[in-house]
């Protein structure tokens, strides 16, 4: 601690023995003091609360059930695990005073904090102890930084705590606080930032817990408000709509609707967003804290789409379109597919050719299983199969040199001249000619074998998973509807919004894989939040503030650095292990992330 530090504290050690014992008139010697700690130091001495080390009064009447202590625990949860490298404590106290949860980074902080009595049960209201950071926000209804010797009782002078008030959203009412502390050492100015975020996170979570109530009123006032045009009023897990806006909704839509609200912008007091699977488009007003959402719906009341799942409207979960594909093979016969690894091409290419040829289903072959020299007889196989009437499909053509490629081009020939000749159709007859759709991944397909492809076929481009969200619930209900009648499973809205909220770097092979997984380990026929792995269960809440722009710095980082864990580690000015655990809380450290190296 440097000199100037030092006499700083004495400062205020003095002003506030000086106030205690003079009294209230006091009034020069404490120029220089904030504002806020010299209230709570009046306050103090006017309620004679204990400036001495003397424990404060231990109350120990927690109750787990307390809507307060159910809705900030989770938050509390996600500040421990953010925090573990800063040394800093979690603390939220109820209405009373009482510290009602703690949550520690360090463990040796635990033993040091225990004898200053800053643990459950005891008694922390300003009434009790004087000024510290979860008695004084109550009193004052704002956020306050209370350090070192700022804080009334001597006991807790080493330590620095900012705390928030936490307001209930229906009445406005003080039900508690929550507090960062940290010694004064170790203590940051960002901590009174932390706590403002920390009391909007647990007010948030009130009102999703009184969604039903909250929603219903919310409703009312809109109807009253806008009369022409259908409303409704969604949270994560509720939705209230008048009778016209029922025709637009469905626990699919929802889904995918939740997932756009998430990702909006405020920077005006309302947004406008189009509905998924119809032609209206919807105002859109934000409640509690971006919780719940109200929506005035404005376009045509008669749209073609009835009110049912996305999934039936989507094109039987293809990641592809057959109609595109049957156009684009038209001319030369031959269908280029392109996307990132997983993104369903082989599925899209197979489930096209075998509706095109009555159920047969076409011959695969990999060129990635035969390298150059074994490329002679794949293009045997291939021609034989052309030659029969059953189309060929030709994956990872991105592995093949150019010499390789060249051994394939007679059977690609084959088939184009079979196209130009228009063999087997006649109007208003079924095109049944054989196809052959090549696939590859993009980026890792050489400037040389592309530039032949160009010339022999049209290429189209599956995106990932990512930006094709309005597919996921149509994908997921074909995936399902292949597993035996008996096996299959519901899949509520809070699961598909925590399936579209997902980023799926594996794209559709990652969705398959995960949803046979929960199928196969299923503990029921319906499946439940529970049953995701936890990644996908951290979709069921939007991300705050905070972890929004630090998820976007390391999923840039690592982007930028190649994969490079040691290198984004670097360019974020944290260390490596930090980085992991950043990593593995936002999901970002899975296995099939493509993005990311060991």
């Amino acid at each position: 601690m440097s000199e100037r530090d030092a006499r700083e504290l004495d400062r205020l050690r003095a002003a506030r023995d000086l106030l205690v014992e003079r009294g209230l008139l006091v009034q020069k010697e404490l120029a220089g003091i904030s504002p806020s700690i010299e209230r709570s130091w009046r306050r103090s001495v006017s309620v004679h609360a204990s400036n001495t080390p003397a424990p404060p009064r231990f109350i120990d009447s927690i109750d787990a059930r307390n809507p307060l202590v159910v809705a900030a625990g989770p938050v509390l949860d996600r500040w421990q695990d953010s925090l573990s490298d800063m040394r800093v404590a979690v603390f939220l106290s109820d209405r009373s005073g009482q510290i009602v949860a703690r949550r520690l980074t360090d463990r040796g902080d635990g033993r040091r904090l225990d004898r200053a009595f800053a643990t459950e049960g005891f008694d922390f209201s300003e009434s009790a102890l004087g000024t510290n950071g979860l008695g004084t926000p109550m009193e004052d209804r704002a956020p306050v930084f209370v350090r070192g010797p700022e804080h009334f009782n001597d006991s807790l002078e080493s330590l620095a705590c900012a705390g928030a008030p936490i307001l209930d959203p229906r009445t406005g009412r003080v039900v508690g606080s929550i507090a960062f502390a940290a010694t004064l050492k170790a203590s940051n100015p960002l901590m009174l930032a932390m706590a403002r975020e920390a009391a909007q996170q647990v007010e948030a979570r009130l009102v999703e817990m009184n969604a039903p109530i909250d929603l219903a009123a919310t409703a009312a006032f809109l109807r009253s408000r806008s009369s022409k045009d259908p409303v409704l009023v969604l949270s994560a897990e509720t939705v209230i709509a008048d009778v016209r806006a029922l025709a637009v909704m469905s626990p699919d839509t929802h889904a995918l609707l939740w997932d756009k609200l998430q990702k909006l912008e405020w920077k005006e007091p309302s947004n406008v967003v189009e509905l998924p699977a119809s032609s209206k488009t919807a105002e859109v007003r934000r409640l509690g804290g971006g919780s719940v959402f109200a929506l005035e719906l404005h376009g045509r009341d008669d749209d073609e789409h009835a009110p049912q799942d996305v999934a039936a409207r989507q094109p039987v979960g293809r990641a592809a379109d057959a109609a595109e594909l049957e156009a684009a093979s038209r001319v030369s016969g031959i269908v280029a597919l392109a996307g990132p690894p997983g993104a369903g091409k082989h599925y899209s290419a197979r489930d096209w050719l075998t509706s095109r040829a009555d159920g047969e289903e076409p011959l695969t072959l990999d060129a990635a299983a035969a390298p150059t020299a074994g490329m002679a007889g794949m293009a045997e196989l291939a021609t034989q199969a052309i030659q029969a009437g059953r189309s060929v499909v030709v994956r990872h053509i991105d592995v093949l040199d150019l010499p390789g490629f060249r051994t394939l081009e007679p059977t690609l020939r084959l088939v184009a001249d079979a196209a130009r000749r228009g063999s087997g159709t006649r109007e208003g007859t079924p095109d049944t000619r054989p196809r052959i759709v090549l696939t590859f991944d993009d980026e890792s397909l050489g400037e040389q074998v592309r530039s032949r492809i160009v010339a022999l076929a049209p290429i189209s481009t599956i995106p990932a998973l990512r930006r094709m969200r309005d597919i996921i619930p149509g994908l997921v209900r074909t995936i399902i509807d292949e597993w035996p009648e008996d096996d299959r499973v519901a899949v509520p809205p809070a699961v598909m919004q925590a399936l579209v909220g997902w980023d799926w770097p594996g794209n559709v092979s990652e969705l398959r894989t995960t949803l046979e997984l929960l199928i196969a380990q299923r503990g029921g026929r319906v499946l439940r939040v529970d049953d995701l792995p936890e990644h996908l269960r951290r979709q069921t809440r939007s991300l705050s503030t905070i972890e929004a722009l630090e998820y976007d710095a390391i999923v840039d980082a690592l982007r930028r650095a190649g994969g490079n864990r040691s290198a984004a580690a670097a360019a974020l000015g944290i260390g490596r292990t930090t980085l992991y655990r950043k990593m593995h809380a936002y999901g970002l450290d899975r296995e099939d992330k493509p993005s990311v190296a060991r």
